[in-house]
């Protein structure tokens, strides 16, 4: 059996490498999609093949966009703790944003999917999801950490009960006619300040499930905060406008 060598190659042999392993990848990828075990030791390989000395910085950068690509797959690397090094949590989707609660006892962590992971940093183990039908776009502790607020593109905000039987069970709440953009506490925890893409801007008083005042804009509502005193309420959106409202004064 005879055979013919093909065209030389330019390129090191170290840098044939990630080409071979790049269709790996994507090989293997299809195959195993969900395997966060697998995708991260491909991104190990990227990550140590970064350090090889002889590759041009076309095929760095080609490394550096897999890294990329991967990590949209099965999320960051783990969480660290600053002193040791010691691993905390290997998350398995993608972190779009990070809340810990005033005490540091409980990270949240919210993705690209509809629910947010509820950490302990103590047993280091997950102890409960707050779910929606829909992305979550802002999470946020009352100033006690007892209550979790969430807002999400399914138009819904919640209130999540860290005290209850059941952690963090669901205690409360408040629908928008399209997806809520941000939801935040007044300082004292009693009320709560929605802004929605239905234009609006909601100022609930959430034990009573009374709504105390209703902001209308031209266009969606992307924020609205309270003062740290809760007298003053702005709110800004995407019609192009920021206002302070004196709830004093307007209530």
């Amino acid at each position: 059996m005879s055979y013919t060598r093909g065209p030389r190659r330019d390129a090191s042999e170290s840098e044939q490498v990630p080409v071979t392993v790049y269709h790996f990848f994507l090989m293997a990828h299809a195959m195993y999609p969900q395997d966060p075990s697998f995708n991260n030791l491909l991104r190990q390989i990227f990550t140590e093949a970064l350090t090889w000395p002889s590759l041009s910085d076309e095929t760095r950068e080609r490394i550096r966009r897999l890294i990329e690509t991967i990590t949209l797959f099965i999320g960051p690397p783990p969480f660290y703790r600053f002193d040791d090094g010691e691993s905390l949590f290997d998350m398995r989707s993608r972190v779009t944003g990070l809340t810990v609660c005033p005490a540091g006892r409980y990270l949240v962590a919210r993705s690209l999917g509809r629910n947010v992971s509820i950490y302990d940093l103590v047993s280091k183990e997950m102890v409960a999801r707050a779910r929606h039908e829909g992305q979550v776009l802002s999470t946020e502790f009352d100033h006690t950490g007892r209550y979790l607020l969430t807002a999400s593109a399914d138009g819904v905000a919640r209130i999540f009960d860290r005290d209850a039987e059941s952690p963090f069970a669901l205690v409360w709440q408040s629908r928008q006619q399209r997806q809520v953009n941000s939801a935040h506490f007044s300082p004292d925890g009693h009320t709560v300040v929605t802004s929605g893409s239905d234009g609006r801007a909601l100022l609930l008083a959430w034990e009573s499930e009374e709504e105390i005042l209703s902001i209308e804009h031209e266009g969606p509502v992307v924020d609205a905060l309270l003062s740290p005193d809760g007298r003053y309420l702005a709110t800004a959106s995407e019609g192009g406008t920021a206002v302070i409202y004196d709830l004093h004064r307007d209530v």
